[in-house]
């Protein structure tokens, strides 16, 4: 299989992005602090059957990291514009973590675009749900540190490695992360405008929350599936995705942590590819 690598340029931005397989398009973005990586084992099962493109986010990955707004719907539109430039007109859309925000705005934006929507182990700004729905091993407490101005940059410069470190240890599951990814994650979130950029997609919750407040009103109603892991927000990823969509189906994967596309990967694209089906 053959996997390119290529940089397309948007109107707000230079997006990195992976392509492979062929047939009807998926499109798969990730959430913070990964990037397309976080669907590497996957990319391969699903290409037998699909076109798999997976981004990297605006300022995330290797793509470019420009100044401005990073709120999701300034995030789906660049990948809206990505996908009219790769000549796809209708696709499912898969979303980890932040990717998951992004992709519900996508839909909401592009009702004829997208065909089914997937989230994968994202809690909607703006969707509330009771706290006893996420497992007591995910910390709470990074959405508002990483959004309060200024304290974040003072703390977190020069020690970026530990404060990553940090987070991928209190997230993933059972089964640490490896060596291979983290060095690859490093290699990207330690660069320059990184650390900016990651804050800012929490910084974006207010507008966000409003966004989530909009299409609730008028729910999405394109085929859903969310995916979560049992020791991250396993039921509550359900419940906040309820709240904007009316044709959910949810899974929740055993002994997972915040990355099921990584930590399983073979169940993920199973559960993706009978949802497709």
């Amino acid at each position: 299989m053959t996997i390119r690598h290529e940089r397309v340029q948007t109107s707000g931005t230079t997006l990195h992005t992976v392509i492979a397989g062929a047939g009807p398009a998926i499109v798969l973005l990730h959430g913070w602090p990964v990037s397309w990586y976080h669907w590497r084992d996957l990319i391969p099962i699903l290409a037998r059957r699909f076109t798999v493109i997976a981004p990297d986010l605006r300022g995330l990955g290797d793509s470019d990291r420009p100044l401005g707004s990073y709120d999701k719907r300034t995030l789906a539109a660049d990948i809206a514009e990505l996908t009219e430039q790769l000549g796809v007109d209708r696709c499912a859309v898969a979303g980890h973590d932040f990717g998951g925000s992004v992709a519900v705005a996508l839909a909401a934006d592009n009702p004829d675009k997208v065909t089914h929507l997937i989230i994968e182990e994202e809690l909607l700004a703006g969707c509330p749900v009771p706290p006893d729905l996420v497992s007591s091993r995910y910390p709470r407490w990074h959405n508002a540190f990483h959004a309060v101005p200024d304290v974040p940059e003072i703390l977190i410069n020069g020690k970026e490695r530990e404060h990553l470190g940090l987070f991928w240890n209190l997230t993933a599951g059972r089964t640490p992360m490896p060596a291979h990814a983290i060095a690859e994650y490093e290699r990207t979130y330690l660069s320059p405008g990184a650390l900016r950029v990651g804050l800012a997609y929490y910084r974006s919750a207010p507008v966000d929350a409003e966004l989530s407040r909009r299409t609730s009103l008028h729910p999405l109603t394109i085929p859903t599936l969310t995916i979560a892991g049992d020791t991250a927000m396993a039921t509550a990823v359900e419940a906040s995705v309820r709240q904007v969509a009316t044709d959910v189906t949810a899974a929740v994967i055993s002994d997972c942590g915040h990355y099921p596309a990584e930590e399983h990967p073979g169940q993920v694209a199973a559960l993706i590819d009978r949802f497709l089906a």
